[in-house]
């Protein structure tokens, strides 16, 4: 549990490994489903970027992630 909420505070750069399953958003607002092992992508139109982490990701490897990802 308190790993979780430590790791929803902390913010990753574009480029950086994700380190845990789950949603993350952007500075800009943006939402995206991310996996252990991915980067963070750019913004489309703004360029680098930090995200935070936004959900865990459980369900997500279990194919549920359409309600995250809304």
């Amino acid at each position: 549990m308190n790993q979780r909420w430590t790791t929803s505070r902390t913010r990753f750069k574009t480029g950086a490994s994700v380190v845990y399953d789950g949603l993350y958003t952007d500075s800009w607002g943006g939402q995206l489903v991310l996996f252990r092992g991915d980067r963070f992508p750019s913004h489309p139109e703004a360029g680098p970027t930090t995200w935070t982490y936004a959900r865990f990701g459980n369900r997500l490897r279990l194919g549920s992630y359409e309600e995250y990802a809304q």
